[in-house]
């Protein structure tokens, strides 16, 4: 349901759940398989490096005994999309395991990981780990101010800056109180990390409670400095939760975030992209542990009139309002289970790609 992604210039978006891979060529409009991961993971993050390579760290193996905490994952491995036929190459382990964490790169070719838990239900943590492909190191940076992890990490800035929005901690609200202390929390805070100060600050929180939202870059200023686009996400409540429809920017050079319209179905975990002034939005998931889906959405950002967001205050009754509201959206927009994705012909997956972009005519 959840996906790792990334978005390589000269492709789309490429997506990995569990072993499959799928990428996805929005110019073309087709989408083809890709090789299996070696490893059956979930949770694990992916990001395309400037010259086309898709490195995917951490997650959480699945083959974990049940009765044994699932720990994360420290392997890192690298896709060539040049030259796919020759698979997944190991790289050098992550300095510590880490799963749902959120990983990119910067101006100085090197990738940046940051958050992410130790252990699937739990051991959230704030750490920055610094990958070096020259070297095939990894290096330690600067704490984030929050634990964190399902957040958003995009660069911005001339690629100069990691932002990080929002995500699951574990904070707890007061209203939250009576629960076991280790539950999860949404949280509203984002901050940013500058690469050539070495340091973190807060920005501007969310306006939304949201985690595992879909994201992607989008230079509406066109000076480098993109905005992001935040769409969906995961409104988490206790141990269950649920997609959610809410569509946000932030604009870099304002600091504030613009909402546009809702999405027409809840989104959780997905892939997105933006390719000519479209912003494209692919699988993921309604409901939280399930109902994962193969649909594509596809958002117009020329003719969007987004407006200033309103803030919700923080208070657990808005929160649960919103959930509610998810759930009614869920009820409302059945949609299409995934029962023939697993396989590998080519011409199944074409059908499937045609069935998807059907959908967003």
């Amino acid at each position: 349901m959840e996906v790792a992604k990334a978005t390589p210039e000269n492709v789309g978006v490429a997506m990995l759940g569990s072993k499959m891979v799928h990428v996805v060529n929005v110019e073309e409009r087709s989408i083809h398989p890709g090789p299996d991961l070696p490893d059956l993971a979930n949770h694990h993050v992916c990001a395309a490096s400037p010259d086309g390579k898709l490195h995917v760290t951490g997650g959480y193996w699945l083959n974990s005994p049940q009765d044994e905490p699932v720990k994360a994952w420290k392997r890192h491995w690298v896709l060539d999309l040049d030259s796919m036929g020759d698979g997944w190459r190991q790289l050098a382990d992550m300095p510590e395991g880490r799963g749902a964490h959120g990983c990119a790169f910067l101006a100085d070719g090197k990738m940046y990981c940051a958050g992410g838990g130790r252990e699937s239900m739990g051991d959230l943590q704030a750490t920055l780990f610094i990958y070096d492909p020259a070297t095939d190191s990894w290096s330690h940076g600067p704490s984030m101010q929050r634990l964190r992890d399902h957040h958003v990490t995009v660069a911005s800035f001339q690629k100069e800056r990691l932002l990080v929005f929002s995500g699951r901690s574990d904070y707890i609200r007061p209203a939250d109180a009576p629960l076991h202390p280790s539950f999860w929390s949404n949280i509203l805070d984002a901050e940013m990390y500058d690469m050539r100060s070495n340091t973190w600050r807060s920005i501007a929180p969310m306006p939304f409670y949201k985690a595992a939202a879909t994201a992607a870059p989008y230079d509406r200023h066109g000076n480098g400095n993109p905005n992001v686009l935040m769409a969906g996400g995961e409104l988490f409540f206790v141990m269950s939760g649920t997609g959610i429809r809410s569509f946000e920017e932030y604009d870099t050079m304002k600091g504030i975030y613009y909402c546009h319209p809702p999405f027409p179905y809840p989104t959780m975990g997905a892939a997105a992209a933006v390719w000519d002034d479209k912003f494209y939005v692919i699988g993921g998931g309604e409901w939280w542990g399930m109902c994962a889906v193969r649909r594509m959405m596809i958002y117009d950002l020329k003719k969007s009139k987004p407006t200033p967001c309103a803030y919700y205050p923080m208070n657990w009754g808005v929160d649960r309002a919103d959930w509610d509201q998810a759930h009614t959206v869920y009820k409302a927009y059945p949609h299409p289970q995934i029962d023939d994705t697993t396989s590998k012909d080519s011409k199944k997956m074409q059908r499937i790609a045609a069935q998807a972009f059907a959908m967003t005519a």
